[in-house]
Formats: C-alpha cells, sequence, structure tokens
C-alpha cells in the first residue's frame, strides 16, 4: 500500500524510526512552593499563593499533576482570587521527541471567569539539551470550554505553542522562562498569552527561595475586564 505523507504517517515513521530510550528507573518528585504577607495598621493587606507539582518518570512515560493558587484580601475585601489544576503525560519516543497530553481547569473571577476546562495534545521537542542550558518546543491542538461570570458559555477549538528555557547556574541554582502562546481558531484576535520568568536559589538540600514573576495575557478579555494579569510572587520552595 502507497501511504500519502500526511501527520498519521509521519507519526507512524516518527515511532519505529527514532532511537529507542534507554532503560530508566522509576522516580517520583515533589515541589511546593508557600507564599503569605499579611501588612496591618493603616492598610490591611493579606496575599497567599500555594503550589505544588508531582511528577513521575517510569521509563519512557511522565505523569505530571499540579495545582496553584493565589488569594487576596484588601481592607477586608477580597482582591485576587485565581485557582489552577492541571494534568498531563508524556511519552517519549527517544531523548529528544515525544507527545504529550494534557487536561486542565482553572478560575479567575477577578478576570471574568468562573470556570474553564482545557484539553489538547501534541508533539514536544527537546531542542537544546546542554549540561548548563535546556530548550523545548511544544506544538499542539485543543478545545476550551468555559463560563465567565455573567453565565455566557462558550466551546471553541485552541492551538498551542510552547517553550520552556532553563539555565543552570549551579547544579541546583537556576533560571527559567516558560512562554504559552493559546490562538482561537474560531475568533483569531481572541488570543491569549502565559509567561512565567522565575528564579530558584536554593538554601539546603530540600528547601530553597524562589521568585516569579507571571504575565497572563487575553487579547479579548470578558466584558468590563483588562487585558493583562500581572502576578510577582516571592516565597519558599521544598523539594523532595
Amino acid at each position: 500500500m502507497r501511504c500519502t505523507l500526511n501527520a498519521a504517517c509521519w507519526l507512524a515513521l516518527l515511532t519505529f524510526h527514532v532511537s529507542p530510550l534507554p532503560a530508566q528507573d522509576r522516580s517520583t518528585r515533589f515541589t511546593a512552593d508557600l507564599g503569605f504577607v499579611n501588612a496591618a495598621g493603616n492598610t490591611a493587606v493579606t496575599s497567599f499563593n500555594f503550589g505544588e507539582r508531582l511528577t513521575h518518570t517510569s521509563g519512557a512515560w511522565q505523569f505530571q499533576q499540579s495545582f496553584a493558587t493565589l488569594y487576596g484580601r484588601t481592607d477586608g475585601e477580597p482582591s485576587a482570587e485565581q485557582f489552577r489544576v492541571n494534568g498531563r503525560v508524556d511519552f517519549a519516543f527517544s531523548e529528544r521527541i515525544g507527545v504529550y497530553g494534557l487536561a486542565g481547569w482553572d478560575r479567575n473571577r477577578f478576570a471574568g471567569i468562573r470556570r474553564r476546562f482545557e484539553e489538547g495534545a501534541g508533539l514536544a521537542v527537546k531542542a537544546l539539551a546542554g549540561s548548563r542550558n535546556e530548550l523545548s518546543v511544544e506544538a499542539g491542538l485543543g478545545a476550551t470550554q468555559q463560563i465567565n461570570t455573567q453565565d455566557d458559555r462558550r466551546r471553541f477549538l485552541t492551538g498551542r505553542a510552547a517553550s520552556r528555557f532553563k539555565h543552570l547556574f549551579t547544579e541546583t541554582a537556576f533560571v527559567q522562562q516558560m512562554l504559552e502562546f493559546l490562538p482561537n481558531f474560531e475568533m483569531l484576535d481572541a488570543y491569549r498569552i502565559f509567561s512565567e520568568s522565575s528564579v530558584v536559589v536554593p538554601l539546603s538540600g530540600a528547601i530553597a527561595l524562589k521568585a516569579s514573576y507571571v504575565v497572563r495575557f487575553d487579547n479579548v478579555p470578558e466584558p468590563g475586564f483588562r487585558k493583562s494579569d500581572r502576578v510577582l510572587t516571592t516565597g519558599i520552595q521544598l523539594n523532595w
């Protein structure tokens, strides 16, 4: 049979011809980020952020689960409330090429989102894997279902292009930049961009200081809301 060079054939060729991964032991890693600020007197401000990530690797498979929340009050009134839960599965054909599937839920009523579900899958490539520098790029397709705070419901197809760059200063201290672009195929100007810049400096084997700057940009936000949210957090990271 003749095989046309479509996406399915490329995937089949990739599966059978890339170099297999060497045998790997199973490993599990857990990371938690904590930050808290409380000010009283002329101004009453309380903010709390918590995030965790659980990663389990077994041979060519990797499973990830993460949760993040940010909550703030100013003069007794809520001023920030964000929640996000993600799950992801990766399968590596080789040390540099693999595929992924992911699903996520988030809530950010101060951006007009009551709840949003996202699912997607695509190709992941490690473009650079040196002793000090790592660069990975990803591309895929997905779907989004969301309800805003006015109870308007929308469903649409999306794309995903993402990159992650990591530079090691030492074996445990590093700076990392993550960038994600999410186009909306049903409304082309309604794209979203996510960026996270972070620095981690270890204090001991299990404890580190972490500072991160997150930007969430929505080119067509919900009515009455701004296009971008920017969050700077500092705190402690725990590693197991």
